[in-house]
């Protein structure tokens, strides 16, 4: 625990920011990825096909 200690205080404190930025961005895109799964498993499960493309409402196509 000595060693652990003793890394964790020899980095100065703005080479924090980039690490700590890294690892929140490490667990979103797993969190992402994870959610995205699940929703096209969910799909697939109530017989939906993931990738089939949706037509669109019919007032989404028209121009102003």
């Amino acid at each position: 625990m000595q060693t652990l200690e003793t890394i964790l205080t020899a980095i100065p404190w703005f080479a924090w920011i980039p690490i700590v930025a890294i690892v929140c961005g490490t667990i979103g895109g797993v969190t992402k990825s994870i959610t995205t799964h699940n929703e096209r498993m969910a799909m697939i499960r109530m017989g939906i096909h993931p990738d089939a493309r949706s037509e669109k409402p019919y007032y989404e196509q028209q121009e102003v």
